[in-house]
């Protein structure tokens, strides 16, 4: 059975299809994802078969239209893009790259030197990277660069050494292969181009509020079975607040770390998302100097990403030479573009053309910069306006028109994120709260303010602590605090925002406990609250509140009351649908989970129910009965996939899989049997009791002859280790103000 599943692997699977691809069959990846969604959890796997697909029909003589090849991808969207661009380029055999030579790249599972090769992380014309262990320093992960265009790349970064540029551990040159070696600490595999499938997972889509799209991305792009990476500590401030101020953050770490290389004598020439690595802690780190321009080395090779190239290389490009003045500055030219991309979804002046040769689509570039690109507020009104005017300078035509230096624009990021910036913002957005933060600014901590503190009212003084314990998560001490505020407030009148505080922090409490006693607390909060205003976000909480004390036909008809009132959200469509399942409205049901992921493709709770409803909805106990959809496991996947991690999931997962592996194609079963023990070992790991499978014959009949199954079942259950209920989410989140 082993050596059966190893035959069967997901990458083993994926290059017995493209090899019958190279005998004449039709080639079409997206089908073949469709049909096998497991193959859809590596990346790596989803753009080889997309690479070969494209190369195919090229090489057959059709001409896919590259935007309408990339969207039939859409978790991997930008990635796919980035790797039709990247060959339409090598199409052209510009004279500026010199051809990648024929040579051995090693495969998973191979020794080379002293590294043991596990899987490839990425790849170029000249180069692969791969995730390997280092056999002389006790077997660590590391991140091994093979490369035939000698060590130039070695020289540059092993003099360097900054927070937000990829270390070098080691060169060497590898005889018999006549390759180079760079060793790298392993940091995860995820890049800015993973934040841009996320953010954007449809063409269209509109930027997302919140700054977790970018830890969420992270933790999508990490595999399982890959080895812990370094950097695994809390993410701080990454995934707190907006997703402008995360990107901007992420900006400040690369401005400062391109500050540092122009110090050091080194220009990178070839920044864009793929090349800014994301470590598990939310550090971004500036990687691939293949092009880089170092003052103490040869000239480096023309050459660079079209989307992402400043005027002044697009005309050496152009012009077949190296002609004309390139400085640091091109390098904050494409950091402008990559911020512009992140911001909107959209690259400022579009896709490269398709199609031509190199130099016709570097002058096609060079004409829409030229032109100037769609002012960025126009398509995120939530960019400040001096963020979207740094950025836009950024992309001066010009090169004197650009930020003086990497430094310069460092600072101006930063100050973005400073106190001062933030209360221009505030007073924009909530005056009140404005010139409460001004006059902590500008009193200070010490006397001055503890003597302001003590001239507001009692009631204030208490609801100002219990927002502090808010923010920081202390909600014990928020709810008590702000209970004291309702006490000391010597009226009726003006009481309506330290209720919705006292029953947004009683609801915390509750989600966090499963507390029926609690979710009554924070419900009675909230209706008094809507007896003061009545509104529609009140109406979300008090129905959320009733479905988690399982009043379903009473929830309905309250989140009917929000929806009336003009109040909408992805969470309030997923709740909605949840007490209808309860109450056996079906076809609500569908409409509404389908509804709450038309608002918010990437909600978990909206996923995860709507697999479940098709795992339920189906009669599965019943052999004969129709075959799990795949679009029933692709949600499933997701929702597993985006987090938090729960041990019901996991099992629920390993159900649909087991199934799947019964009921579908022969091809399937192996690797969805895989699967389903993968999802039943992650369950184990959270408490779930393995004994328990047994009460389930979908598991023995399915998995009973792999041995890991019968190893699961015989050990000691661990510790349960619990989160929230992940079907049901707060439709209307309240942050005291």
């Amino acid at each position: 059975m082993t050596t059966m599943l190893q035959a069967a692997s997901p990458r083993q699977t994926a290059k017995e299809i493209m090899t019958e691809w190279e005998r004449g069959a039709e080639p079409d990846a997206a089908e073949v994802l469709a049909r096998q969604p497991e193959l859809r959890a590596d990346k790596a796997i989803v753009l080889d078969l997309a690479c070969a697909e494209y190369c195919l029909r090229v090489d057959a003589g059709q001409t896919p239209e590259p935007e309408a090849f990339c969207d039939r991808f859409p978790t991997y969207r930008m990635s796919v893009r980035r790797m039709v661009a990247w060959h339409e380029y090598l199409q052209g055999k510009t004279s500026g790259i010199a051809a990648a030579p024929i040579v051995y790249w090693p495969a998973p599972g191979e020794r080379l030197d002293d590294f043991t090769f596990l899987r490839e992380l990425g790849r170029g014309s000249f180069a692969r990277v791969y995730l390997a262990l280092e056999e002389s320093a006790g077997g660590r992960p590391v991140a091994l660069k093979l490369s035939s265009g000698g060590a130039a790349e070695a020289r540059t970064l092993g003099r360097l050494a900054h927070p937000n540029v990829v270390p070098v551990l080691s060169a060497r040159f590898i005889e018999g292969s006549g390759q180079t070696a760079v060793c790298m600490p392993f940091l995860g595999t995820a890049t800015l181009t993973d934040v841009l499938d996320r953010a954007y997972p449809t063409k269209n889509a509109a930027p997302p509020r919140r700054a977790s799209v970018i830890g969420e991305a992270i933790r999508a792009a990490a595999r399982p079975d890959d080895p812990a990476p370094l950097g695994s500590g809390p993410r701080g401030k990454l995934e707190d607040g907006a997703y402008v101020d995360g990107v901007v953050r992420l900006a400040g770490q690369v401005a400062s770390a391109l500050a540092f290389l122009h110090k050091e004598g080194v220009c990178h020439r070839d920044l864009k998302p793929s090349n800014v690595l994301l470590s598990p802690d939310g550090q971004a780190l500036l990687l691939d100097f293949n092009l880089s321009a170092d003052a103490r080395a040869d000239a480096p090779r023309l050459g660079g990403t079209l989307p992402y190239m400043a005027p002044e290389q697009l005309r050496a490009m152009v012009r077949d030479s190296d002609e004309g003045a390139m400085d640091e500055r091109v390098d904050l030219f494409a950091l402008g573009a990559v911020l512009y991309e992140l911001l909107t979804g959209k690259h400022p002046f579009g896709r490269a053309p398709s199609g031509q040769s190199p130099q016709a689509a570097a002058a096609c570039v060079l004409r829409r910069q030229q032109n100037g690109c769609t002012p960025l507020r126009r398509l995120n009104p939530a960019v400040d306006r001096g963020l979207a005017r740094l950025i836009e300078n950024c992309l001066a035509f010009e090169p004197a028109e650009r930020p003086a230096s990497a430094a310069v624009l460092a600072a101006g990021v930063y100050h973005y994120l400073g106190l001062p910036a933030r209360l221009s913002r505030a007073a924009a957005r909530r005056p009140l709260t404005a010139i409460a933060l001004a006059a902590t600014l500008f009193l200070g901590v010490g006397a001055a303010a503890r003597e302001l503190a003590t001239q507001d009212p009692a009631d204030v003084r208490a609801y100002k602590e219990g927002r502090t314990a808010f923010v920081a998560g202390d909600y014990a001490r928020a709810e008590k605090q702000f209970d004291q505020a309702l006490r000391d407030h010597p009226q009726d009148q003006g009481r309506r925002n330290y209720l919705l505080a006292r029953g947004a922090a009683t609801l915390r409490l509750a989600e966090a406990d499963d507390d029926f006693t609690q979710f009554s607390s924070a419900q009675a909060d909230f209706v008094e609250v809507n007896k003061h205003q009545e509104d529609g976000p009140t109406l979300a909480r008090i129905g959320y509140c009733s479905s988690r004390l399982r009043q379903h036909e009473m929830a309905i008809k309250q989140f009917d009351e929000a929806f009336k009132a003009g109040f909408t959200s992805a969470g309030l469509y997923n709740d909605r649908a949840f007490s209808e399942w309860k109450t056996n409205d079906l076809e609500r049901t569908r409409q509404d989970l389908d509804a709450a992921l038309r608002t918010d493709p990437n909600l978990q709770a909206a996923l995860y129910n709507r697999a479940l409803f098709s795992l339920r909805g189906r009669e599965r106990y019943l052999v004969g009965s129709s075959p799990i959809p795949e679009s029933a496991l692709e949600d499933m996947r997701r929702a597993v996939e985006i987090g938090p991690e729960d041990r019901v999931m996991y099992r629920y997962a390993a159900e649909m899989y087991a199934y799947a592996a019964r009921d579908g194609l022969p091809l399937n079963r192996m690797g969805r049997a895989a699967q389903s023990l993968s999802y039943l070992r992650r369950a184990c790991d959270r408490g779930e009791n393995a004994q328990s499978f047994e009460d389930l014959p979908i598991f023995k009949g399915v998995l009973s002859s792999f041995p890991e199954f019968q190893s699961l079942r015989q050990a000691p259950q661990r510790p349960i280790i619990s989160a929230r209920n992940l079907r049901l989410i707060d439709p209307a989140p309240y942050l005291p103000e």
